[in-house]
């Protein structure tokens, strides 16, 4: 594991197992240390709370509002998300002050391929 992992710490939060176990070992490959998988909010803000964690990564329509999650993260304790359902990031240019952007983002988006089109959760 890279020197620096705790600087690439990422919080897994998504309620679908057939997308669960791509995220992590896609993160994983790309040199990222993973907390989770959760599957609920409630258990990614415990997390949260308890680990390095420097992003997150929420499933758009997990159980607990994944918006509401994204905000709490970066509120609390300033902690990004991706969603990787981007067109639920896309409806709410009101409130982004949640989204993660810069090089880490870049990163994580690219480790999912998510850099301009969302991967299929089917």
């Amino acid at each position: 594991m890279p020197e620096d992992s705790f600087a690439n710490t990422v919080v897994v939060a998504c309620s679908r197992l057939d997308a669960t176990q791509r995220i992590v070992d896609a993160l994983s490959n790309h040199g990222f240390s993973v907390v989770g998988p959760v599957a609920t909010a409630s258990m990614a803000l415990v997390l949260a709370a308890q680990s390095p964690v420097t992003i997150a990564v929420v499933e758009a329509g997990l159980a607990g509002n994944s918006h509401a999650l994204a905000r709490q993260l970066m509120d609390n304790w300033g902690v990004p998300s991706v969603l990787f359902d981007e067109s639920a990031e896309s409806g709410l240019a009101q409130d982004q002050a949640w989204r993660a952007d810069g090089e880490l983002a870049s990163r994580v988006r690219r480790a999912l391929s998510i850099e301009s089109a969302p991967p299929e959760v089917a």
